[in-house]
């Protein structure tokens, strides 16, 4: 997209302006944008990013957790505020209530899944699935939700009892019956009474 100021170079600023209830949206290369008094900054940190996002809720976060200080590093949670950076990996766990909110906005969660290939097995699938299942399971438990729990574990179930695909035979797979549980074998009595 070319500036709409100069006509010339490549617009990398790009205004959106509300005048009168509609939207007007404005493209200018940097140079214009300068000569125009915008201020640009072309460079910026996480710790920036950081800082920003943070300043946006500054209202939402209670005092109590502003002077939050961790027992290792004795960094509070409003000079991380300010700093952007944590002092020791301890202040993970110790402003955990005042990151997860900032972590949900920012990867869109607070709970790291990593990257999975585009193209994936079905048993992969299957095993991220049951993976995924039993940690929601562990944390409805946790939470005293049973009837969620009961949920989880019959879905749990019904993906473990999911047949893999019917090999080259073109049989269909046959359910395995359940395992029983061995008991402990009785001690062996030795002597005239003893069975064998």
């Amino acid at each position: 997209m070319i500036c709409q100021f100069c006509k010339k170079n490549v617009a990398t600023v790009h205004l959106t302006e509300l005048v009168d209830g509609k939207k007007q949206e404005i493209h200018l290369c940097e140079q214009c944008a300068r000569k125009k008094g915008l201020s640009i900054k072309t460079h910026f940190s996480l710790q920036d990013l950081l800082s920003g996002m943070m300043e946006r809720e500054k209202e939402n976060i209670p005092e109590e957790l502003l002077s939050t200080k961790c027992p290792s590093c004795g960094l509070t949670f409003r000079e991380f505020r300010e700093s952007g950076r944590f002092g020791c990996p301890r202040d993970y766990q110790v402003f955990r209530e005042g990151l997860t909110p900032l972590l949900d906005r920012v990867h869109g969660s607070s709970k790291h899944v990593g990257k999975v290939p585009r193209k994936i097995d079905s048993d992969t699938a299957k095993a991220r699935a049951l993976l995924d299942l039993r940690n929601q399971l562990e944390e409805a438990v946790h939470r005293e939700e049973y009837e969620r729990a009961a949920e989880l574990r019959d879905r749990i179930h019904a993906i473990e009892d999911e047949s893999p695909p019917a090999a080259d035979t073109g049989k269909p797979k046959r359910k395995s019956k359940p395992r029983r549980r061995s008991q402990p074998r009785k001690p062996h009595s030795e002597g005239k009474d003893a069975v064998e």
